[in-house]
């Protein structure tokens, strides 16, 4: 299941992901979330937050089949992925070579960080 976080600032798609993450939310939720945000803000600035029950091949295999229907976004700014430490190597692998711009992970007890981080490109203060 995806959800959108609606909590998030205004310039950046985000996202929450559990269990099992079918293509039918990506492509009536995820797809056209983000090209909303794009048309607005002229680039985009997405972050989803992997819960660790998330089916890891699933949603990789899914966001590969999601940015191939986005190619024609040139204007990816900043990515953040925040899920659990261990699965980070893995993930890192996968979404490296389908992101332009900037990408980062976060670990989950950091997701205000991302938000932040995506939202204006700098890091919370201490």
């Amino acid at each position: 299941m995806i959800s959108i976080l609606t909590d998030a600032p205004e310039n950046v798609a985000a996202f929450y992901a559990m269990g099992e993450t079918p293509k039918n939310d990506f492509e009536a939720l995820v797809l056209p979330h983000i090209k909303h945000k794009h048309s607005k803000f002229q680039e985009l600035n997405y972050m989803i937050y992997l819960n660790g029950n998330v089916e890891k091949d699933n949603f990789q295999s899914l966001f590969k089949e999601c940015c191939s229907n986005l190619q024609d976004f040139t204007n990816w700014n900043r990515t953040a992925i925040v899920m659990d430490d261990d699965h980070l190597e893995s993930f890192h692998e996968t979404f490296a070579t389908l992101m332009s711009g900037e990408l980062r992970f976060f670990s989950k007890q950091n997701i205000y960080d991302a938000l932040y981080w995506c939202h204006n490109g700098k890091a919370l203060s201490a």
